[in-house]
């Protein structure tokens, strides 16, 4: 990623089970996979590797988003996903951060 982690992806072929569990009168149904070997499945390859690359480029964004902050003594920074916040008189700041790293981040790639 640009950020510098290394990312691989093997989704392997697998047996599914569904199990069902009863707990405090409610029933829930679990999907329990155990890999086959070591076989790559190729359309879950197929189907997972655009939403992996977005998930890892926005995961470079956040991390990069950051370490800068950290770097220029600005905080809080609070996230969930990919969601970003911040005290309500720095947010006009932050906004500049968030858009500045997807700039910097996709000039790159």
């Amino acid at each position: 990623t640009p950020s510098g982690l290394h990312i691989t992806q093997r989704y392997f072929k697998s047996t599914k089970k569904v199990v069902s569990v009863n707990l405090f009168g409610k029933s829930k149904k679990l999907v329990i996979r155990e890999k086959e070997n070591n076989i790559i499945d190729p359309n879950r390859q197929t189907q997972a590797i655009i939403p992996n690359i977005i998930h890892s480029l926005d995961a470079s964004h956040l991390v990069k988003l950051i370490l800068n902050a950290e770097k220029d003594n600005f905080h809080p920074i609070i996230t969930v996903h990919d969601c970003f916040g911040t005290l309500p008189t720095k947010m006009e700041k932050l906004e500049f951060r968030v858009k500045k790293e997807f700039i910097d981040l996709y000039s790159q790639v």
